[in-house]
């Protein structure tokens, strides 16, 4: 009889490296070993695993007849011994810190007159931590660890008999600081973080933690520093979790360079200036700072010092500042604090420029401050308009030329269009011409500000408009009181005015078109009378508004009458027609000097309204309210109307017009 083992064979030939039996991750195999054949005993087999990651390796050996099978777990080569297990029934090897490869299992029986059938399992664990980038072990090959971001990595870990024993991060900072390190360890380990300046090997500080801690540095310029990561012990290894952080101060830093009296940079009057002193940054201190007033005032000048609290502890550190009128000379005001604030208040001053020069007074501390300097500006810088363009249409642009003087060079020149600011400013070096180009419609303005003033102290120029004149006028429609006034359409202006007047005169009238059209109707006017008219283009915003030149003006005449047999009945109310009426209305004398009698056939009783109109429509006498009777015949005095041609109509009491008649007066 043959009792075979439960567990299946391994294929052979598998008894060195070369021929290993690849055992996937996860996965389970079973095999014989020390059987007996031909004089000849299997004493090895060998199996290859290859993993994805970092982590932990467990073999999970079973003997499947009670003999002691055993399990050797080798780096790459095959030779170096990473950890073994022997077992008679069940038991786990597990080896940790293997950085992911190839690595090999030997499996052989303990004794080597025993046999037996096993069974062996694979697993890989990883971290919950990602590895980080390799090659990452030198500052040449530093990965990018963006300000206020996190990133996670191992360390020490282990394959083909290597270690990976360090692991570089370079940070890049904008701002001056606090740099902030949280160093997290994932299995209890020691692992250490040291932040570097930006040579990668002067060290300003490190941490040591199994768990999680923070590394605070205070007084960083911004630059570029690295962070190095390493196991604290070199037989341990860490998956870790690295946060970088800035803390900025909200002093902002002065603009360098300024550590001499030659290279400072004018405060602004009135105004607050922050700076830095005794910053670090690539093994060198801002222990200097120098800058100046452009003091333009009559009366005293008062300077305030503000100190901001350290972030790493609130505190403050001892700042000196000094007052030089003469740099050569000694300070007309020296200061040291250590506190919120202080002011110092001179007098006396003539007008020129001050020197303040800002130093720690202890060179390895640290502080942001701030200085206002407070005079009252007088010497304030001026503006001239050298020349100005115009524009031909909408696509077209224009220029403005000024010249700055007063005060004291270098100007700041801002345009302005509409009240805003249009442009980047404009820095003078001294009195000369500045010219600002390529200027579309609008209402430009210009403000130029001598050396460090600030505020209300700035000369400008007036407001200068820059709008297209409207070309294509023409009159259309000239009625007897109306007209229709017609130009050119420009998409690019904000609206019109339009100005009339009787031809001779000098009083023009102005009327204002709703919107960006291109015709408006004149109405009102007085019959066979010559008009001049003219339009302007307009555009506002912000209150501002952008006044157009008016184009060559035009003449007009009007009809010769008001009062029209064929006229349209929306020239106005009055326009005579030829009436279905069966009233005839006549008038007698006419035409009239001194007086008129109203005649017609009305035979039915009612109650009509007579009303006498002159040629502008206007109404100069009425009847009222009579019968017919009483209105037939009735005489109408005209001694207190001038010459000219008017307009009788004669309406019922529902309004309706019964009768109409012309009538010409001559006085």
């Amino acid at each position: 009889s043959l009792f075979k083992a439960v567990q299946a064979n391994d294929a052979e030939p598998d008894s060195s490296k070369a021929t290993a039996i690849t055992l996937p991750l996860n996965s389970t195999k079973t095999g014989h070993e020390g059987y007996y054949y031909n004089n000849q005993r299997d004493l090895l087999d060998f199996y290859k695993i290859t993993t994805d990651g970092d982590g932990l390796i467990q073999l999970k050996l079973s003997s499947g007849n009670g003999n002691n099978v055993q399990a050797i777990l080798y780096d790459n080569d095959g030779t170096t011994s990473l950890g073994n297990v022997v077992t008679a029934s069940t038991a786990y090897l597990n080896v940790d810190g293997l950085s992911a490869g190839t690595y090999y299992v030997q499996i052989g029986t303990y004794y080597t007159n025993q046999f037996a059938p096993y069974t062996i399992t694979d697993s890989l664990f990883k971290p919950a931590q990602a590895n980080d980038a390799e090659p990452d072990s030198t500052k040449a090959t530093a990965l990018t660890l963006a300000v206020n971001s996190t990133t996670t990595g191992h360390i020490d870990y282990y394959y083909k008999n290597h270690r990976d024993l360090i692991d570089f991060y370079k940070i890049t900072t904008t701002a001056d600081g606090l740099i902030q390190l949280k160093l997290s360890s994932g299995n209890g380990y020691n692992v250490q973080a040291t932040l570097y300046d930006n040579d990668g090997t002067t060290s300003l500080g490190n941490l040591v933690t199994a768990s999680t801690a923070y590394l605070n540095v205070d007084g960083l310029s911004a630059g570029t520093y690295y962070v190095q990561i390493n196991s604290y012990y070199s037989n341990q290894f860490e998956p870790y979790t690295l946060t970088d952080s800035l803390l900025t101060y909200t002093y902002t830093n002065d603009k360098e360079p300024n550590n001499t009296a030659h290279l400072a940079k004018t405060l602004p009057s009135n105004l607050t200036t922050y700076g830095h002193i005794d910053f670090y940054y690539n093994n060198q201190r801002d222990l200097i700072d120098w800058h100046k007033i452009n003091y333009t005032g009559t009366s005293d000048l008062s300077i305030t010092y503000n100190l901001q609290p350290n972030i790493s502890d609130g505190g403050f550190r001892n700042v000196t500042f000094q007052v030089y009128k003469d740099t050569n000379a000694a300070p007309i005001s020296n200061v040291t604090f250590a506190s919120a604030t202080t002011t110092v208040n001179l007098t006396g001053l003539s007008e020129g420029y001050y020197y303040i020069k800002v130093n720690p007074y202890y060179t390895n501390q640290f502080e942001a401050y701030s200085i206002t300097p407070t005079f009252t500006q007088t010497d304030i810088a001026k503006l001239k308009v050298i020349s100005k363009g115009s524009l031909a249409n909408c696509a077209d642009t224009s220029s403005i030329v000024v010249k700055p003087s007063g005060s004291h060079a270098p100007y700041t020149l801002q345009l302005y269009r509409f009240g805003m600011p249009y442009g980047d400013p404009v820095f003078v070096a001294g009195s000369k011409n500045v010219a600002f180009s390529g200027l579309p419609e609008g209402s430009y303005m210009v403000r130029a500000y001598g050396d460090g003033a600030a505020g209300t102290a700035f000369g400008k120029t007036p407001n200068i408009a820059f709008e297209p004149v409207p070309a294509g006028l023409s009159t259309t429609n000239i009625k007897a009181t109306s007209a229709t006034l017609n130009w050119d359409t420009l998409g690019c202006v904000g609206y019109f005015m339009i100005e009339y007047k009787v031809h001779g005169s000098n009083t023009w009238i102005t009327k204002k078109p709703q919107g960006n059209v291109n015709s408006y109707v004149l109405k009102g006017l007085t019959a066979n009378t010559t008009y001049d008219w003219s339009v302007a283009a307009f555009d506002s915003a912000n209150k501002i508004i952008a006044t157009g030149t008016y184009a060559d003006s035009v003449t007009f005449t009007t009809a010769a009458s008001l009062i029209a047999e064929t006229g349209n009945a929306d020239e106005d109310n009055l326009s005579i027609k030829n009436n279905n009426s069966s009233i005839a209305v006549s008038v007698a004398p006419n035409p009239a000097n001194s007086y008129f009698i109203i005649h017609y056939n009305i035979t039915s009783q009612q109650k009509l309204t007579a009303t006498l109109f002159d040629m502008n429509g206007k109404a100069v006498w009425s009847s009222g309210t009579i019968n017919t009777d009483a209105l037939n015949g009735k005489q109408v005095m005209v001694n207190q109307f001038g010459s000219g041609l008017y307009y009788l109509k004669i309406t019922n009491n529902m309004g309706a017009v019964v009768g109409d008649a012309k009538v010409s007066i001559t006085r």
